[in-house]
């Protein structure tokens, strides 16, 4: 009797604590977009142009830093949807790299005319330039209008105590490969995302977050390849402007 009476409490406890796992995903989703302002001052945002400095981080054949990098000047513009363009400014030569929210990721070198395809460099420095371009061009970020961009949205897990803690979301997309998202718990905010190279894993780190036209916006990115930092932008200067040209982001001479 005890044994047939233990079957349908087990099954309840587990459908309990699966309502109340979906039940914490969305509450936390809900605190991350509050935290980021708002689906309306979000939606408000359809494009931003950022000046500031970028660090190019050398690295060696083993994916280590080969030296502490340069300093460049750096112009950051990206539109809705998914579309992102980086001008660097190295001596007064104008290194851009784009990505057209459409799957190309290219770049073109200071006086050049024919654009390199970024993914074409498999597990070299164009496909993590390529990836980090991708995570750049997403506005909003993976964890806003999340049920909508993913096949499924999961929280891995918690780690940290008091007001260090973090959450662990598992995000599959429709296709591809899956990622993963680490949301602060004091702050709401991401704190880096990952995903995975050919032979590699991008973690994107986002920090300094400042509000603009009320939307709180990350003012620090950097990018790791393995945990090795090989891209830091930091930002100074952050214009809302109401569109930018397509053309900016289509792989020049594209047509």
């Amino acid at each position: 009797m005890i044994r047939s009476l233990w079957i349908p409490v087990s099954l309840a406890l587990g459908l309990c604590c699966g309502i109340a796992q979906a039940q914490s995903v969305d509450e936390l989703l809900a605190q991350h977009l509050q935290a980021r302002g708002g689906a309306e001052k979000l939606n408000a945002m359809q494009a931003v142009k950022m000046t500031g400095k970028m660090t190019m981080i050398p690295l060696n054949d083993f994916r280590k830093a080969a030296g502490p990098g340069q300093d460049v000047p750096v112009v950051l513009m990206i539109k809705r949807s998914d579309q992102v363009r980086l001008e660097i400014d190295d001596k007064g030569k104008k290194l851009v790299q784009g990505f057209d929210g459409k799957g190309n990721a290219w770049g073109l070198r200071p006086d050049s005319t024919e654009p390199d395809m970024l993914l074409d460099d498999e597990g070299g420095l164009g496909e993590m330039q390529a990836l980090l371009l991708q995570d750049l061009a997403d506005l909003e970020g993976p964890l806003v209008n999340a049920k909508e961009k993913w096949r499924s949205v999961e929280l891995e897990g918690k780690e940290g105590s008091g007001d260090d803690v973090s959450y662990m979301f598992k995000l599959s997309p429709k296709e591809g490969f899956v990622r993963s998202a680490v949301l602060d718990g004091k702050t709401s905010l991401i704190r880096q995302t990952t995903r995975a190279g050919s032979d590699f894993q991008l973690e994107t780190v986002s920090s300094d977050y400042r509000m603009l036209n009320g939307v709180r916006v990350p003012y620090s990115i950097e990018g790791k390849i393995d945990g090795e930092p090989f891209t830091r932008i930091r930002i100074e200067n952050v214009e809302v402007v109401s569109s930018l040209d397509d053309g900016l982001f289509q792989v020049p001479g594209k047509k």
